[in-house]
């Protein structure tokens, strides 16, 4: 029974880990929400992992290693996803403070949870497990663990009523949802080992099922809200002109349907171009030293109009992010 919670623990590990290693690479750190939802697929992942490490161990002293190494992801974790709740709740003011500060009592709290006089290991049907001694430490913890899970459920709850629009519902919803499931199983394992049993790994399998819909609101909360980046392909995708995007590099990343059609190619095949297999252009077109009106002369040389352009100082401005050329056919 042990080895096949800990092959399942170990997959949903994994799967934890690549999906947040794949959208850090996506995004590249762009935002705070994007920095937190990374470091949260990060701690989830170890929580699972180390937890899971513990139930196939025969030593108790090399158990309780594994667990204290668990526990900094756990709180790691709770962290993270108090702050993602306070980001996208919007709330201010004192509960802010409360909330954003409360969750780091876990690092005072953390020394004392992790004591190995403090934790009982035994071997159980599903492998080693562990339970808390009664005492002033076993209900520190309880009470702050009760405490963060109110304080999440209040956040969720306030989202809920003072959202207007259905987007914001519905990552309120969902949300709240997350917090109920990591909820009921960290509920669960702290309740059984206050009555003297053993600790399932409940809430270990239970917030995996949390990331999961944590990753469902985050994905739809990046598709969902206005960035120059999607506002651009709006523009580009809606005019029948043909459009082109290159990057700093001159390697061509998006064109509109009018592209493709003037082209005669595909869209994969036309984002294998670079601007010289397109266009013959003079290389001082793209950059100019000087006053705005001197590059608004150089960027209205033939069809070539700028779409956006990065300001590297007062006195030199040059295309950098994009250059978009309208052909006239």
């Amino acid at each position: 029974m042990k080895d096949v919670l800990f092959y399942l623990i170990f997959a949903l590990s994994s799967i934890t880990y690549f999906v947040g290693l794949s959208s850090i690479r996506k995004t590249g750190r762009r935002g705070v929400i994007d920095r937190l939802y990374f470091l949260s697929t990060m701690f989830s992942g170890g929580w699972g992992l180390f937890i899971g490490l513990v139930l196939i161990q025969t030593d108790k002293d090399l158990a309780a290693l594994f667990r204290a190494v668990g526990m900094i992801h756990i709180f790691g974790l709770l962290i993270c996803f108090t702050d993602m709740m306070i980001f996208w709740s919007n709330i201010g003011g004192r509960m802010k403070r409360w909330s954003a500060g409360f969750v780091w009592l876990s690092v005072l709290l953390y020394p004392f949870v992790v004591r190995r006089e403090n934790v009982v290991f035994e071997m159980t049907a599903y492998g080693m497990s562990y339970r808390i001694r009664p005492g002033f430490f076993s209900v520190a913890y309880v009470v702050f663990c009760a405490v963060v899970a109110v304080d999440l459920f209040c956040l969720s709850v306030y989202m809920v009523r003072r959202s207007v629009k259905r987007r914001e519902k519905d990552i309120a919803y969902w949300l709240l949802l997350c917090v109920v499931i990591v909820g009921f199983g960290c509920a669960l394992d702290t309740f059984l080992q206050i009555l003297g049993f053993s600790a399932l790994p409940a809430s270990t399998l239970g917030q995996f099922a949390a990331q999961v819909v944590l990753c469902r609101t985050y994905l739809f909360y990046n598709g969902s809200r206005v960035t120059l980046e999607n506002m651009s392909k709006f523009v580009y995708y809606s005019v029948d002109e043909p459009v082109f995007l290159f990057d700093e590099a001159e390697r061509l990343c998006i064109v509109n349907n009018g592209a493709t059609i003037f082209l005669g190619l595909s869209a994969e095949e036309c984002c294998k171009l670079r601007l010289e297999d397109i266009f013959v252009l003079e290389r001082d077109a793209f950059s100019s030293a000087g006053t705005r009106t001197g590059w608004r002369r150089a960027a209205g040389r033939g069809t070539i109009s700028a779409a956006s352009a990065s300001i590297r100082s007062m006195t030199t401005i040059r295309i950098s992010s994009a250059i978009s050329l309208s052909c006239m056919t």
